[in-house]
């Protein structure tokens, strides 16, 4: 697995526990079946709003937490299908690099084989190279060559 793909993964869960942690304190902060009466800023006077106008009417903290386990529910599962299809990606990947090492070691093997044939067969040439240049003579040159004749005295010819 990549860094990238478990950096990805590993913010992800952080973002999935942070909500989590956010719904778990807010739905503790206040009593049960209770409306959230006041919104504190973080900074300057405090506003008093009552949720009794527009959309957000009648939202029980008991909804909150249903909607909150929901949610956990589908980020888990979410979590779940994220790691089986990293698990799945993983082992194709191993795969691929098993097959791939496996390839290397062939082409290797062959091309050792070819370098030792091509060394023997270098060699085998160079040897009979040396052999015809010692065994024959150089083009032009004369051979002297001590031979006996009929009478028995050993001469030159040339």
């Amino acid at each position: 697995m990549s860094n990238f793909t478990k950096s990805i993964v590993y913010s992800g869960m952080v973002l999935v526990a942070g909500l989590i942690a956010i719904f778990a304190i807010s739905s503790n902060m206040s009593p049960e079946e209770s409306k959230f009466t006041s919104i504190e800023p973080a900074a300057g006077s405090q506003i008093e709003t009552t949720i009794t106008e527009g959309a957000a009417e009648g939202i029980t903290t008991s909804q909150i937490q249903t909607i909150s386990n929901e949610i956990a529910e589908t980020t888990d599962e979410d979590v779940h299908a994220i790691t089986e299809a990293i698990e799945e990606h993983t082992s194709t990947a191993e795969e691929v690099v098993e097959s791939t090492i496996s390839e290397v070691d062939s082409i290797s093997e062959v091309a050792t084989s070819a370098t030792e044939e091509a060394i023997e067969e270098t060699t085998e040439n160079a040897m009979d190279a040396i052999e015809e240049a010692i065994t024959e003579p150089a083009a032009g040159s004369s051979i002297e060559d001590n031979t006996v004749d009929t009478t028995g005295e050993v001469g030159l010819i040339h």
